[in-house]
């Protein structure tokens, strides 16, 4: 399987942990490691839960912590298990980052209301077909608007480099 190096591993979990984990999964097997991941989300869900029994925010920090910091330590850790068993590239995430970002913020600029969060929720799907050269060049431009710089590690502004890659990228995602 491919590497995935997105940030958060990077800055979060050691090569020696990532290679672990991957001996977990193949000592294990993907079944019971899909079934810890979904017990590991239910831990923090928990915890989370316990958050609106405290009238102050800091007293809720200050009990909840440390089980927070437990089950988001193992969260991330099941995150690795789930990318790699669905084969989920670091393009995959960023590209559904900017993705649910970019409607965030539309959200927030049409109406201010929590509630207004429960529309428009449909994140467009993989490439169906072959994209057009236009769709590819709106995409970097896209990357380009919202990013300075860091969602492709490009040298500032290098729209060919990133046009001739985002291309690759997506006719091998077909």
């Amino acid at each position: 399987m491919e590497e995935y190096n997105y940030k958060l591993k990077q800055e979060f979990i050691s090569k020696l942990d990532l290679d672990t984990l991957e001996k977990a999964r193949e000592n294990y097997g993907y079944k019971n490691q899909m079934l810890v991941s979904v017990e590991e989300l239910n831990e923090l869900s928990c915890v989370l839960t316990k958050y609106g029994r405290y009238e102050k925010h800091e007293t809720a920090v200050d009990k909840l912590q440390n089980k927070v910091l437990d089950e988001v330590t193992d969260v991330l850790m099941i995150l690795d298990h789930v990318i790699n068993i669905f084969d989920i590239t670091d393009y995959d995430i960023r590209d559904r980052v900017r993705k649910k970002t970019a409607r965030l913020r539309r959200w927030m600029e049409d109406n201010p209301s929590f509630e207004h969060t429960t529309v428009d929720r449909e994140i467009k799907p993989k490439f169906n077909s072959i994209p057009t050269v236009e769709e590819v060049a709106l995409n970097i431009t896209q990357l380009c608007s919202v990013c300075p710089h860091e969602a492709l590690c490009f040298s500032p502004c290098d729209k060919k480099q990133a046009l001739d890659i985002e291309l690759d990228r997506a006719l091998s995602r077909l």
